[in-house]
């Protein structure tokens, strides 16, 4: 490979993950007040509640500061979001290339399992702290870095793993699954007619990938809930005493506080805040796949001009 192809190569994927991560900031801004709605509902048993629906959920975010209330911890969710995309996009997109003599869909779960793993492993602290954040002030977390300064002081460096193991069960497939059935509906005559339907006004990948976000949450849904459970459990008072009774420790980590979870947990409240978390999905995939193809197909079109 020559010199001129190698940066060629590599500002490719510089620019990838800027988009990427561009893309994703700006579609998780939008749907920040939805999940935010699906946190504090996923989180409902830590505050001593009762299941919660979608209105009186939406109220107690409200009390708490107003409107602004429902954008706590998206500068958390941005700096997550911009790292996992940043990751997730470039990698997949290198793997289609370097995969590229594999049947079409063998190639496109293989290249979304890839970014899904380095998006998650990238993103993994700040997604406990974007957790902690958006629970609720009750709990005593109130801006970023203090935030940090209290994982690291009362948790240790482990405590920004809170939950990776679970993580790794979720984020990994929600990533996967969603990335490849975007590619997989793009070209379904479908997903074809109701883009024709409005008139060229929503693109297909727009639907297809709306598509694979809900795939995405119906598959993985429960294990996300546990996944923030156990990202709250080692800071959370409360639960700590709980597990204590349970475990015989006071110590909280990931392993022993899944077990309490999981007993937890009955089926009817495993989906608790479902049809607010596919509403929030399709709303931000589909706003980010049809961001990032647009500004991909503009910095191509500077790039072919400069040449």
């Amino acid at each position: 490979m020559t010199l001129q192809a190698t940066t060629q190569s590599q500002t490719h994927v510089l620019r990838g993950a800027a988009i990427g991560g561009l893309s994703g900031c700006l579609a998780k801004t939008m749907v920040a007040p939805l999940s935010r709605i699906v946190i504090q509902m996923q989180l409902f048993d830590l505050h001593g509640a009762e299941v919660a629906g979608i209105r009186s959920t939406a109220r107690s975010i409200y009390a708490e500061g107003g409107l602004r209330a429902f954008w706590r911890g998206n500068g958390a969710m941005l700096g997550h979001r911009c790292v996992t995309n940043g990751c997730i996009f470039p990698v997949n997109e290198l793997f289609k290339k370097w995969l590229q003599p594999l049947p079409t869909h063998q190639r496109d779960f293989l290249a979304a399992l890839a970014g899904s793993v380095a998006g998650t492993a990238a993103g993994q602290p700040l997604d406990v702290v974007k957790t902690k954040l958006s629970a609720s002030e009750r709990f005593g977390y109130d801006s970023i870095w203090q935030t940090v300064a209290r994982i690291s002081r009362e948790e240790g460096w482990r405590g920004f793993y809170a939950g990776f193991k679970i993580s790794c069960g979720t984020i990994i497939p929600t990533v996967t699954v969603c990335f490849f059935l975007k590619d997989y509906f793009r070209d379904s005559h479908l997903v074809g007619l109701l883009s024709s339907r409005s008139g060229g006004w929503i693109p297909p990948v727009v639907l297809s990938g709306a598509a694979g976000g809900i795939g995405a949450a119906l598959l993985t849904f429960p294990l996300d809930a546990w996944k923030r459970q156990a990202q709250m459990a080692g800071g959370n008072k409360r639960w700590q005493q709980e597990i204590a009774l349970t475990t015989g420790s006071t110590r909280v980590t990931t392993h022993r506080a899944v077990p309490f979870i999981l007993a937890w947990q009955y089926l009817a409240r495993q989906y608790h805040g479902l049809p607010c978390e596919l509403i929030k999905v399709s709303l931000n995939t589909g706003i980010m796949f049809g961001l990032y193809e647009k500004m991909s197909s503009f910095a191509d079109s500077k790039a072919v001009r400069a040449n």
